[in-house]
């Protein structure tokens, strides 16, 4: 045992009346508390299109936007959009049948 870890138990020893591993010290404490997380949660089911900058915004959150996004991506929401196509998938063709187009080779 290093000399430095006898100063500091000593000193644990002096200031808390015991020796014992210190392990609630270990994990860094959440940034957002459990009531900002349920109201990212509600801003997202309100307007499933907000951007992370939005809610940010909104929550007035001084946390970094990796942080919220971690949070929203924790909690099981994805960051997709839905996707656009081409209104002509939805169009009906020739009476409900698919129209076949064939190549003429001879040409």
């Amino acid at each position: 045992m290093s000399k430095w870890t006898v100063y500091r138990l000593t000193e644990q020893k002096r200031k808390t009346g015991n020796v014992k591993l210190r392990t609630s010290q270990r994990d860094r404490k959440p940034v957002l508390t459990a009531e900002d997380k349920e109201n990212i949660r509600d801003c997202i089911d309100a307007d499933p299109d907000i951007t992370i900058e939005e809610i940010r915004e909104k929550l007035n959150l001084s946390n970094s936007y990796s942080t919220v996004e971690r949070t929203i991506n924790a909690t099981g929401y994805t960051l997709k959009k839905e996707s656009l196509y081409a209104s002509e998938r939805d169009r009906v063709r020739c009476a409900g049948k698919a129209q076949r187009v064939e190549r003429n080779h001879n040409a």
